[in-house]
Protein backbone atom coordinates (compact mmCIF):
# COMPACT_ATOMS: atom_id res chain seq x y z
CA UNK A 1 0.00 0.00 0.00
CA UNK A 2 1.46 3.36 -1.05
CA UNK A 3 0.66 6.48 0.95
CA UNK A 4 0.37 10.02 -0.38
CA UNK A 5 0.28 11.45 3.16
CA UNK A 6 1.04 10.07 6.62
CA UNK A 7 0.43 12.20 9.70
CA UNK A 8 -0.28 11.66 13.38
CA UNK A 9 -1.29 13.36 16.57
CA UNK A 10 0.06 13.39 20.11
CA UNK A 11 -2.25 10.58 21.27
CA UNK A 12 -0.79 7.76 19.18
CA UNK A 13 -3.24 8.06 16.28
CA UNK A 14 -1.65 7.80 12.84
CA UNK A 15 -3.58 8.52 9.65
CA UNK A 16 -2.47 7.47 6.19
CA UNK A 17 -3.98 8.55 2.88
CA UNK A 18 -3.32 6.11 0.06
CA UNK A 19 -2.59 7.24 -3.48
CA UNK A 20 -6.12 6.04 -4.30
CA UNK A 21 -7.53 8.47 -1.70
CA UNK A 22 -8.50 6.03 1.06
CA UNK A 23 -8.02 7.41 4.57
CA UNK A 24 -6.67 4.76 6.96
CA UNK A 25 -6.55 4.92 10.76
CA UNK A 26 -3.95 3.32 13.04
CA UNK A 27 -3.39 3.71 16.77
CA UNK A 28 -0.19 2.95 18.65
CA UNK A 29 -1.39 1.91 22.10
CA UNK A 30 1.63 1.62 24.36
CA UNK A 31 3.85 4.37 23.04
CA UNK A 32 6.70 2.92 25.10
CA UNK A 33 8.72 1.46 22.24
CA UNK A 34 6.77 -1.78 21.95
CA UNK A 35 4.80 -2.85 18.89
CA UNK A 36 1.39 -2.61 20.55
CA UNK A 37 -1.16 -1.40 18.00
CA UNK A 38 -4.95 -1.36 17.88
CA UNK A 39 -6.29 -4.07 15.57
CA UNK A 40 -2.90 -5.78 15.61
CA UNK A 41 -1.52 -2.95 13.47
CA UNK A 42 -4.00 -3.50 10.65
CA UNK A 43 -5.40 -0.31 9.15
CA UNK A 44 -9.03 0.67 9.46
CA UNK A 45 -10.36 2.46 6.38
CA UNK A 46 -12.39 5.37 7.74
CA UNK A 47 -13.04 7.44 4.59
CA UNK A 48 -12.53 7.66 0.84
CA UNK A 49 -12.05 10.52 -1.62
CA UNK A 50 -9.04 12.18 0.00
CA UNK A 51 -6.70 12.07 -3.04
CA UNK A 52 -7.70 15.54 -4.27
CA UNK A 53 -6.01 17.35 -1.38
CA UNK A 54 -2.59 18.92 -1.82
CA UNK A 55 -1.76 18.94 1.90
CA UNK A 56 -3.34 17.27 4.93
CA UNK A 57 -2.41 17.74 8.60
CA UNK A 58 -3.82 16.85 11.99
CA UNK A 59 -4.94 19.44 14.48
CA UNK A 60 -5.25 17.08 17.45
CA UNK A 61 -8.42 15.74 19.09
CA UNK A 62 -9.49 14.11 15.82
CA UNK A 63 -9.32 17.37 13.84
CA UNK A 64 -7.88 17.09 10.33
CA UNK A 65 -7.16 20.10 8.12
CA UNK A 66 -7.02 19.57 4.34
CA UNK A 67 -5.93 22.00 1.62
CA UNK A 68 -7.76 21.89 -1.71
CA UNK A 69 -5.95 22.67 -5.00
CA UNK A 70 -8.05 25.87 -5.19
CA UNK A 71 -6.67 26.98 -1.79
CA UNK A 72 -9.68 26.18 0.37
CA UNK A 73 -8.81 25.00 3.87
CA UNK A 74 -11.27 22.34 5.06
CA UNK A 75 -11.90 21.24 8.65
CA UNK A 76 -12.86 17.66 9.49
CA UNK A 77 -13.22 15.93 12.85
CA UNK A 78 -12.96 12.17 13.35
CA UNK A 79 -15.17 11.76 16.41
CA UNK A 80 -14.60 8.37 18.03
CA UNK A 81 -10.98 7.85 17.06
CA UNK A 82 -11.40 4.11 17.56
CA UNK A 83 -11.21 3.22 13.89
CA UNK A 84 -14.94 3.73 13.39
CA UNK A 85 -16.26 5.97 10.62
CA UNK A 86 -18.04 8.57 12.74
CA UNK A 87 -17.31 12.14 11.68
CA UNK A 88 -18.58 15.60 12.56
CA UNK A 89 -20.86 16.94 9.81
CA UNK A 90 -21.34 13.43 8.45
CA UNK A 91 -17.78 13.46 7.13
CA UNK A 92 -18.25 16.54 4.98
CA UNK A 93 -15.43 19.07 5.29
CA UNK A 94 -16.24 22.61 6.41
CA UNK A 95 -14.38 25.36 4.58
CA UNK A 96 -12.77 27.58 7.20
CA UNK A 97 -10.29 29.45 5.02
CA UNK A 98 -9.06 30.26 1.54
CA UNK A 99 -5.74 31.15 -0.09
CA UNK A 100 -3.88 28.21 1.45
CA UNK A 101 -2.53 27.12 -1.96
CA UNK A 102 -0.13 30.06 -1.56
CA UNK A 103 1.90 27.93 0.83
CA UNK A 104 4.39 25.32 -0.32
CA UNK A 105 3.99 23.56 3.04
CA UNK A 106 1.62 23.72 5.97
CA UNK A 107 2.04 21.98 9.30
CA UNK A 108 0.29 21.88 12.64
CA UNK A 109 1.59 23.33 15.87
CA UNK A 110 -1.24 21.62 17.76
CA UNK A 111 -4.15 23.27 19.53
CA UNK A 112 -5.40 24.96 16.35
CA UNK A 113 -2.05 26.53 15.45
CA UNK A 114 -1.20 26.15 11.76
CA UNK A 115 2.07 27.26 10.17
CA UNK A 116 2.48 27.95 6.46
CA UNK A 117 5.70 28.36 4.47
CA UNK A 118 5.36 30.51 1.35
CA UNK A 119 7.44 30.31 -1.84
CA UNK A 120 9.84 32.97 -0.50
CA UNK A 121 10.57 30.75 2.52
CA UNK A 122 8.71 32.95 4.99
CA UNK A 123 6.99 31.21 7.92
CA UNK A 124 3.45 32.34 8.78
CA UNK A 125 1.48 31.62 11.97
CA UNK A 126 -2.30 31.19 12.23
CA UNK A 127 -4.52 29.99 15.05
CA UNK A 128 -7.90 28.38 14.39
CA UNK A 129 -9.96 29.06 17.53
CA UNK A 130 -13.04 26.90 16.96
CA UNK A 131 -13.22 23.27 18.06
CA UNK A 132 -16.52 22.99 16.15
CA UNK A 133 -15.25 23.88 12.68
CA UNK A 134 -16.40 27.50 12.64
CA UNK A 135 -14.18 29.89 10.63
CA UNK A 136 -13.02 31.70 13.78
CA UNK A 137 -9.35 32.72 13.80
CA UNK A 138 -6.98 34.64 16.05
CA UNK A 139 -5.92 38.00 14.65
CA UNK A 140 -9.09 38.08 12.50
CA UNK A 141 -7.67 35.33 10.29
CA UNK A 142 -4.67 37.39 9.25
CA UNK A 143 -1.46 35.41 9.45
CA UNK A 144 1.61 36.70 11.24
CA UNK A 145 5.04 36.36 9.71
CA UNK A 146 7.13 34.70 12.40
CA UNK A 147 10.23 33.68 10.47
CA UNK A 148 12.23 33.65 7.25
CA UNK A 149 14.59 31.16 5.62
CA UNK A 150 12.29 28.12 5.91
CA UNK A 151 12.12 27.25 2.20
CA UNK A 152 15.19 25.01 1.98
CA UNK A 153 14.23 22.41 4.59
CA UNK A 154 13.46 18.83 3.60
CA UNK A 155 10.75 18.43 6.23
CA UNK A 156 9.16 20.77 8.74
CA UNK A 157 7.05 19.93 11.79
CA UNK A 158 6.27 21.23 15.26
CA UNK A 159 7.84 19.79 18.37
CA UNK A 160 7.34 20.44 22.03
CA UNK A 161 9.43 23.40 23.08
CA UNK A 162 7.79 23.42 26.50
CA UNK A 163 4.86 21.57 28.00
CA UNK A 164 2.47 24.34 26.95
CA UNK A 165 3.78 25.39 23.53
CA UNK A 166 5.01 23.82 20.34
CA UNK A 167 7.71 25.36 18.22
CA UNK A 168 8.65 24.71 14.59
CA UNK A 169 11.45 22.25 13.89
CA UNK A 170 13.06 21.39 10.55
CA UNK A 171 15.23 18.76 8.91
CA UNK A 172 18.16 20.04 6.87
CA UNK A 173 20.16 17.19 5.36
CA UNK A 174 20.42 14.72 8.24
CA UNK A 175 20.26 17.30 11.05
CA UNK A 176 17.26 18.21 13.17
CA UNK A 177 17.27 21.83 14.21
CA UNK A 178 15.04 24.70 15.18
CA UNK A 179 14.29 26.08 11.73
CA UNK A 180 14.58 29.37 9.92
CA UNK A 181 15.41 32.69 11.45
CA UNK A 182 13.42 35.22 13.38
CA UNK A 183 12.21 38.29 11.58
CA UNK A 184 10.15 41.38 12.03
CA UNK A 185 6.50 40.40 12.42
CA UNK A 186 4.23 41.28 9.51
CA UNK A 187 0.77 40.11 8.46
CA UNK A 188 -0.79 38.18 5.56
CA UNK A 189 -4.45 37.42 5.01
CA UNK A 190 -5.40 34.12 3.44
CA UNK A 191 -8.79 33.35 4.91
CA UNK A 192 -10.65 36.10 2.99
Amino acid sequence: MAFKFVFGDDEGVVYGITTAGDLHWYRHLSRTGTADWANGGSPQQIATGWSQFTQVITGGDGVIYAVEPTGGLLWYQHLLRTGDTQWANGGTGVQIGSGWNGYTRVFSGGGGVIYGIDSAGDLWWYEHLSSLGDPTWANGGVGRKVGAGWGHFISVFAGRATVERCGPMAVSGSRLQPGGTSSVMSSRAVTG
